[in-house]
């Protein structure tokens, strides 16, 4: 994918798997590998291979310098091998290793060593686990690099080439789509080798996207947003290693883009942190495991106003727009004619309400959207002054809004009693209306969704007093009278037609109560 390009500081991992030199719990041969002629230590992990890491001596030094990259220290008098034996290494290697007081942190994954045994050193070679790994630090400004595994009949060779300068060639960026609407995630795709520092493990980038100040550091540890976690590096960049985002292309009234703060980067700020896909991969994200992208479209963003995303000096554009919805009833699934009772597919297409590519996203009336309905006659629903309260004759509080398709209302619930055992709707209809409801004879049924208000609802009744049964007696919402008992707290189908009172409301408003499970929540909207 990189044509066997590396740069800057990136440490190049050597991995040999001979069977013949598997064994750990018996003395083997040391491998012989040579880096342009110069040969490599070679240190037995505990799966058998032989492993060794090598760097550019020329780019390691500027590397340590910066606060969050750690290689090691180059003093061989406090370096620790196994107390017992002292490594040699080719006069033309540079040795980085752990001490007792520094510690690599740009080897987040290295094999753990090959045990010590009887007459076995630890690592076939006599390394201590304090030192381990170590790099070896050799001058590859020649930059073609041929490393051989010396073996009977024809060597093995892997030619690389050390590049700061043609390395961007092979460097971009993707949007996962060039336009969407209001609050929606913007998923990024960077894939640049020259990021990828540590070839055992996923890398953590930081980019900082203010104007005039943009590069890029890098997290080892715990990750963290913030400009307190950055320390620019520019390990050997050209184009790459800066994002550039223009948050408003347009000089709009608003922005278009804002920076969202996630579970993974709790910072919403010019600071981005990207997490590598796998490891040694090169190819990094700035969605975290959640799947949510620490960048978004503002809410108020104008259509048709641009940002625009610039990486490698290829800059993209990104557009506020809306698409069209169309919603499909798939007639076959129900044969010739729509039975009662009949389930249909009904297949919504609304790509404004795709809000994140990289999710799985359900519609819900509780989440607030606008979901696909089928409205059949005049139901009775609540209205624009519903009024809730926990008690009768307690502080109720009025709906501030109610959509007038869905009816879903919101409300402040701060002034509720939370723990009452009772919800009292005041819902705003009156008693002829409930009474010509009933006059059409049919069957009747209570649906509701009230989760973000209690946790669970046990039985309810209508009447036209607050808490009151004149029109429709207690009915639980067990199995045997509820279509979904069970399958979501809180959301009930309800048969009343058997618990309805014959003329108990003509006038007046009616009132629906919920007895619950004793506790009403009072910290959301």
């Amino acid at each position: 994918q990189f044509n066997n390009y590396f740069a800057g500081a990136q440490i190049v991992e050597i991995i040999v798997k001979d069977p013949n030199r598997i064994d750990t719990d018996e003395q083997e041969s040391e491998p012989t590998v040579r880096v342009n002629e110069h040969p490599i230590r070679m240190v037995q992990a505990a799966d058998g291979y032989w492993y060794a890491y090598i760097v550019e001596s020329n780019e390691v030094s500027a590397a340590n310098d910066v606060a969050t990259l750690n290689y090691g220290v180059s003093d061989t008098s406090i370096i620790d091998f196994d107390g017992v034996t002292t490594l040699t290494f080719n006069s033309n290697i540079t040795l980085y290793a752990s001490s007792n007081t520094s510690t690599i942190n740009v080897l987040d994954n290295a094999p753990s060593l090959a045990p010590k045994v009887s007459g076995v050193k630890q690592g076939q070679i006599g390394v201590s686990t304090t030192m381990w790994p170590f790099i070896q630090a050799l001058d590859f400004t020649l930059e073609n690099i041929d490393i051989v595994l010396e073996q009977p009949g024809t060597d093995e060779v892997v030619s690389l080439k050390h590049d700061n300068d043609d390395i961007d060639d092979f460097a971009g960026i993707e949007l996962d789509r060039s336009g969407a609407n209001n609050g929606a995630h913007v998923h990024l795709t960077i894939t640049d080798q020259a990021l990828n520092l540590d070839p055992t493990a996923e890398d953590v980038v930081m980019f900082n996207v203010t104007a005039g100040s943009e590069g890029v550091g890098w997290i080892t540890g715990t990750v963290a947003g913030g400009s307190t976690s950055y320390s620019a590096f520019s390990n050997g960049f050209d184009d790459n290693g800066k994002l550039k985002i223009n948050y408003n292309a347009n000089s709009a009234t608003n922005d278009v883009l804002e920076n969202n703060a996630t579970a993974d980067d709790d910072g919403a700020d010019k600071y981005l942190i990207f997490w590598e896909s796998a490891e040694n991969s090169g190819i990094f994200y700035n969605t975290d495991d959640d799947d949510q992208s620490n960048l978004k479209v503002t809410s108020n963003a104008l259509r048709g106003t641009t940002a625009t995303i610039d990486y490698n000096d290829s800059a993209q554009s990104f557009v506020v727009q809306y698409d069209f919805a169309t919603i499909d009833m798939d007639a076959t699934t129900v044969g010739d004619e729509w039975n009662s009772g009949e389930e249909m597919t009904v297949v919504l297409y609304d790509q404004d309400l795709n809000l994140n590519t990289f999710k799985d996203e359900d519609l819900t009336v509780r989440g607030g959207t606008l979901v696909p309905s089928l409205q059949i006659g005049s139901p009775l629903s609540l209205t624009a002054s519903t009024a809730v309260s926990a008690t009768q004759g307690g502080t109720s509080t009025t709906v501030t809004s109610l959509a007038s398709f869905s009816k879903i209302a919101t409300m402040t619930t701060a002034s509720i009693d939370g723990t009452s055992s009772t919800l009292i709707f005041d819902t705003g209809i009156t008693g002829s209306s409930w009474s010509a409801f009933l006059d059409y004879n049919g069957y009747e049924f209570i649906n509701f969704d009230v989760r973000d208000l209690t946790a669970d609802v046990s039985n309810v009744r209508v009447g036209s007093t607050a808490g009151g049964a004149e029109c429709m007696t207690d009915v639980g919402t067990a199995s045997g009278d509820s279509f979904n008992a069970g399958s979501a707290a809180g959301v009930e189908f309800v048969d009343i037609n058997d618990y309805v009172v014959a003329g108990g409301c003509t006038s007046g408003e009616i009132y629906v109560t919920m007895t619950t499970d004793g506790t009403v929540k009072t910290d959301t909207g």
